[in-house]
């Protein structure tokens, strides 16, 4: 569906210019339609060059825009909006891509009432391939939702949730392609074991986690009888799956580290803005959670770098430990 709105990408890194390239590829909007801004201003140059859009300051695309779409980083996200809150009246809708941060503080920034949507997409939006969630906000209309529709589905697919839902999406389709490649590498490795060379591995692995997503969404069939098809009596295939379930089951506590780190972020992000008077945007033990996450997803060993930035050291070792032993910790025992 296109639109005759004005559109205006704050931050145009990776996500904001596949979201305005996707909207000129399906012919969504114009290159007239579209103004974009940038921390460089040479960027902004090579952008108009590349697709014909306008340029300017964030203030300026604010002003002009009747949709603003905020593209940037969760901590530079206040600093843009203290910016542009001058030029941010409440007929603008204002979509957000920025990771964790609530429409409520967004919100408090501007102007209250503001009609917001909140988005997460994923990585694949630089293909045209993204799974996007949308959470419209308490003022957003139907016709504001409509809007980042037409924007978020010129690039893949759409859901409109709840925002409560959207934290449990980031550790699902917003993760879910580094869990995605990370499969993809192990079976193009097991090609390589066992005498492909590594390039038609890569292919094979590749097209086979595309053909069968192609196929589960075109088929509407339930992935367990889609895999009951391709095992057959004592066949290849579910001799492959009885490994890796016997395998599994003797080492679930590590192999549990992914759904157990899943249910961690969920309950962290939920709450991590309202933990300490900072606010949402300046948090100062985000980053050694995300890291701690990471390296337990990982598998490596707990150090106490990795917890630095963490309010309670103790707790954060805690939270190790019961990962290690095949449990979690809820953060409310906090």
């Amino acid at each position: 569906m296109a639109t005759d709105k004005k559109l205006g990408f704050i931050g145009a890194g990776n996500m904001g210019e596949a979201l305005f390239k996707g909207l000129l590829k399906t012919k969504a909007a114009r290159p007239e339609q579209i103004q974009v801004s940038a921390r460089r201003p040479e960027r902004v140059q090579e952008l108009a060059k590349t697709y014909g859009v306008r340029g300017g300051s964030n203030s300026e695309v604010a002003r002009a825009s009747d949709v603003i779409v905020l593209a940037v980083k969760p901590q530079i996200l206040d600093q843009v909006l203290r910016e542009i809150s001058p030029e941010v009246s409440q007929e603008k809708l204002i979509i957000s891509v920025a990771a964790g941060v609530p429409i409520a503080a967004i919100e408090r920034r501007l102007h209250p009432p503001m009609r917001i949507v909140r988005a997460m997409p994923n990585t694949p939006a630089t293909v045209g391939a993204a799974a996007t969630a949308l959470a419209p906000g308490e003022h957003a209309t139907e016709a504001d939702l409509a809007a980042a529709r037409t924007i978020f589905d010129s690039v893949g697919l759409s859901v409109v949730l709840e925002e409560s839902q959207l934290d449990a999406v980031t550790g699902l389709s917003g993760s879910g392609p580094a869990y995605l490649f990370l499969i993809i590498e192990a079976l193009a490795d097991a090609g390589v074991k066992v005498g492909l060379s590594r390039r038609a591995s890569l292919q094979l692995a590749a097209q086979t986690v595309l053909g069968s997503a192609k196929l589960l969404i075109e088929s509407g069939e339930h992935p367990g009888m889609l895999k009951d098809a391709v095992t057959s009596p004592g066949g290849t295939a579910i001799a492959g799956l009885h490994r890796c379930w016997t395998t599994t089951n003797a080492q679930t506590p590590r192999t549990a580290h992914f759904s157990v780190a899943t249910d961690l972020n969920v309950d962290y992000r939920a709450t991590w803005h309202e933990v300490t008077d900072s606010g949402p945007f300046k948090n100062p033990y985000r980053i050694g959670w995300e890291n701690f996450l990471r390296h337990v997803v990982e598998g490596a060993p707990m150090r106490t770098d990795f917890a630095a930035g963490i309010r309670d050291v103790q707790f954060a070792e805690a939270c190790y430990r019961s990962i290690k032993d095949g449990a979690w910790v809820k953060l409310d025992a906090h």
